[in-house]
């Protein structure tokens, strides 16, 4: 919150409306609260305390644009080239070309709200973090050849890509060119597939600026797994991040059902992501069994993820043997018995949802 030194309150106690109205705009930073205390006859003290305590501490974490890096903007700007177009929100720097602006405005917002959410996920599971230092950069284009020539290859099953070396996210909407009809069963599954990729790909950016030692700590499955995490829509309940992902779900059901070994496809992998060595191809399959892990330990093993997340956050120059033991604490990933309760687990809170996606 900011606080100023001289208080608009004066001298008069209890303080007029008006000075009120002031000081309850300068605590919470938020500029509407001013016009709504000076209409309201019936504000109070009391209600300008409980208006600081609930709103204030939200408004700061979450509300308060983060810093304009003007030297970093231009130096973004000079290293796309010419013919982009330039959006910034309060929490990122959005550089377009070949997309429309009405889909600019959409990818923005979807990933200002998983800001938020990222930052409900750190607040749940206590991990402390410094204000953000910047705005975000982040690449939109709509042509695949405009990547390469940044030097950027994207998976063609994916289309979106975060870069832990240069602190930038990068999507590609070339698909969206072949939808005719936004309102047709494809057009809407093309726009699902994009917010999903780009709330997937936001959260690893999110995460690696706010914990870059958490980032560079979890093994690659554990990343991946958080990251899809807040592919989810919020159903007002479980803040998003905690919800069923009904699309993982699915491919959960039918990985079990093929007879595939989660166990031996993920654990093995040690190497940390998105700030550690090159990742592998992922597949449906793999985002199915790291998602369910995440979602099972955030669900029925809160306290001891919470617990890891802190540990892995807090390492400093340490081992990536520390790492895996820190995580071993917390889930026994090679015990068949446990992954055998992730399933059952996925299953129940599927079938409770009444999710019946083929």
């Amino acid at each position: 919150m900011r606080f100023h030194e001289a208080s608009p309150l004066g001298e008069h106690w209890p303080p007029r409306r008006s000075e009120l109205a002031a000081w309850v705009s300068s605590v919470t930073g938020v500029p509407g609260l001013r016009r709504i205390v000076r209409r309201h006859r019936g504000v109070n003290l009391g209600w300008t305390v409980f208006v600081i305590a609930a709103i204030g501490p939200w408004y700061s974490a979450n509300g308060e644009p983060a810093p304009v890096d003007a030297d970093g903007e231009r130096a973004f700007a000079a290293s796309l080239g010419g013919a982009y177009s330039f959006s910034r929100s309060d929490r990122f720097v959005l550089a377009y070309r070949g997309v429309e602006q009405a889909d600019a405005d959409r990818i923005v917002g979807w990933m200002e709200t998983t800001f938020d959410r990222v930052v409900q996920f750190g607040r749940a599971h206590g991990l402390k973090s410094e204000k953000p230092r910047r705005r975000l950069p982040v690449v939109c284009v709509a042509y695949p050849a405009e990547l390469r020539r940044l030097g950027v290859e994207i998976d063609p099953s994916w289309s979106g890509l975060y870069d832990a070396s240069s602190e930038r996210a990068y999507f590609d909407l070339s698909l969206r060119k072949s939808v005719t009809n936004p309102q047709s069963r494809r057009g809407r599954a093309v726009l699902e597939a994009e917010r999903i990729t780009v709330q997937h790909e936001t959260a690893h950016h999110v995460i690696d600026h706010l914990w870059p030692s958490l980032s560079r700590r979890m093994p690659e499955w554990l990343a991946e797994g958080v990251a899809c995490s807040f592919e989810v829509v919020s159903d007002g309940e479980t803040d998003g991040y905690r919800g069923l992902n009904g699309y993982r779900a699915r491919d959960l059901v039918n990985m079990v059902e093929r007879g595939v070994d989660a166990g031996s496809m993920l654990f093995p992998d040690r190497r940390c992501g998105p700030g550690g060595a090159a990742a592998t191809r992922w597949t449906g399959d793999g985002y199915a069994a790291a998602w369910s892990i995440v979602f099972y330990l955030q669900r029925v093993r809160a306290d001891a993820f919470g617990e890891m997340l802190r540990a892995l956050n807090d390492l400093r120059g340490a081992s990536s043997v520390d790492a895996e033991r820190i995580i071993e604490r917390a889930v026994d990933a090679s015990n068949r018995a446990t992954w055998g309760e992730v399933v059952t687990f996925v299953r129940s809170a599927r079938a409770d949802s009444g999710d019946a996606r083929p």
